[in-house]
């Protein structure tokens, strides 16, 4: 999984997960999700820092370390849920590029 970038082919990061497509649907659901409550200002992922949790954030490198990291061990706690191998840094930086950040307000 090293050699993911953010211009790599959703086949080939399926591909270099070992994921088959039900697996790989699996994983697309659960990022979704966590990347609806980052982007709509929800818990967990904005507490102390909630009034300006979506100040400049326009894409995923705008998003604060704490964060990204949250969300990629959530992610990987919900893989594990579902008997689904975890993910890498690599991986969900593929991911949440693929993600529109768009603020409410």
């Amino acid at each position: 999984m090293d050699f993911i970038t953010t211009k790599s082919s959703s086949s080939d990061v399926r591909l270099a997960t070992r994921f088959d497509m039900i697996t790989w649907r699996k994983f697309l659901f659960i990022t979704k999700a966590e990347a609806d409550l980052l982007v709509l200002n929800e818990e967990p992922y904005w507490d102390s820092d909630r009034a300006q949790a979506l100040s400049g954030i326009k894409s995923w490198k705008d998003v604060p370390r704490r964060q990204q990291q949250l969300l990629l061990d959530r992610v990987n706690e919900g893989l594990t849920k579902e008997g689904v191998p975890q993910i890498n840094d690599r991986v969900i930086h593929w991911r949440m590029s693929k993600v529109k950040f768009k603020t409410t307000g």
